[in-house]
């Protein structure tokens, strides 16, 4: 429609519309559709009579497809938008309002307290800690075998400065905690427990042990120091691993011969008169193994264990080393080492090699730093 021409119903007549100038119009080309050519101006259309403006049925009173497709597509979006915003904001424990709680009425019963989901058990079902201290074993034959075979080696370049405080402890204890504060490295014999605890509601069955992450390296270096004494032999009962051995496996024994625990020329275990390992761990209960590792030959060598378990009929595997690090021992086979005896004030740290010779002399000062044995 051009401007000026007012349309019907409107309250003013219409003027006669103009004579076409070269104007060809088409006929209905589906329903009230015209096709108009010529170079005529100021030309008015108007649809049939019986669907004008405004008419039932007519274009102008029908929404446009497009027009209708757009605001479902408009609806959807804000149908979406409305589902993601209650799930993000009333979902329970996320910090939006819970429609099925009321403010007081929280998971803790505290007023105003709001709903949380229950938290994701992330600790292990079966749970191993290893103690170190060979003091702590739980077989009281082996305290005293490892408190005759104090053994151990001060890594180069650390120097040796001193001697174990006399603390009213029992002389290993100070010896002990003496090597531990120069991180010592066990020589020949490792010594130490493991206890497995089962935090679970069922039983857990220990099937075997076995060792994994096994390295052999070159001797350690450093300053080797020794402290013990003679005693009857004894029978302790414990796992022991030979780390001398062809794949070496832990073995469990009613009883352990010394022998095998000296370094020179010592016996191999004999794995025919090792137990059964199988173990079963009621509800919350404990396993505790002592567990002797002998490493002899001149090199040393780090390791784990790794015990197969039977939870909930599934196989698990529970991996026990040194706080998150491996076992370490080191072998040295001959008597070069530095021994201390006794608390004593008047004693201190003397050769072996020299007792033999009669050459036992004792130090000026205690605090001149001691030689390395293995350099």
């Amino acid at each position: 429609m051009t401007a000026g021409t007012t349309p019907p119903g409107d309250g003013a007549a219409s003027p006669d519309p103009p004579e076409p100038a070269d104007q060809n119009v088409s006929g209905n080309k589906g329903k009230d559709f015209y096709v108009v050519s010529g170079v005529g101006r100021d030309v008015t259309i108007y649809p049939p009579a019986d669907r004008g403006p405004g008419a039932p049925g007519s274009r102008s009173s029908r929404p446009s497809p497009l027009l209708v497709g757009g605001a479902f597509f408009a609806a959807l979006i804000v149908v979406v938008a409305a589902a993601l915003y209650v799930r993000d904001h009333w979902r329970p424990g996320s910090g939006g309002a819970d429609p099925g709680r009321t403010a007081g009425a929280g998971a803790t019963g505290a007023p105003g307290t709001a709903a949380t989901s229950p938290q994701a058990v992330t600790k292990p079902l079966v749970k191993p800690v290893s103690d170190m201290n060979p003091l702590k074993l739980g077989t009281q034959d082996l305290v005293e075998l490892y408190g005759r075979n104090q053994d151990w080696l001060i890594p180069h370049p650390a120097k040796v400065v001193g001697r174990p405080p006399d603390t009213g402890e029992r002389p290993a204890m100070g010896f002990y905690r003496f090597v531990q504060q120069r991180n010592g490295i066990a020589v020949n014999h490792l010594f130490f427990n493991t206890t497995i605890q089962n935090v679970t509601k069922g039983a857990v069955y220990l099937r075997s042990m076995r060792v994994t992450d096994l390295h052999y390296g070159p001797p350690l270096k450093g300053t080797r120091l020794w402290s013990g004494g003679g005693a009857d032999p004894l029978s302790p009962k414990a796992v022991l691993l030979d780390l001398d051995s062809p794949g070496p496996r832990p073995l469990l024994f009613a009883k352990v011969n010394e022998q095998w625990i000296g370094p020179a020329d010592r016996p191999a275990p004999d794995a025919r008169q090792a137990r059964n390992f199988g173990f079963t761990l009621p509800a919350s209960g404990t396993e505790s193994f002592d567990i002797v590792a002998l490493e002899t030959r001149h090199r040393s060598c780090e390791f784990t264990l790794t015990i197969e378990a039977v939870l909930n009929g599934e196989s698990q595997q529970i991996k026990i080393d040194d706080h998150g690090r491996p076992f370490r021992v080191t072998g040295d086979p001959d008597n070069v080492y530095w021994m201390f005896d006794s608390p004593d004030p008047a004693r201190t740290w003397r050769r072996p090699a020299q007792a033999d010779d009669g050459s036992d002399a004792r130090f000026a000062s205690a605090t001149d730093p001691l030689t390395e044995t293995d350099s």
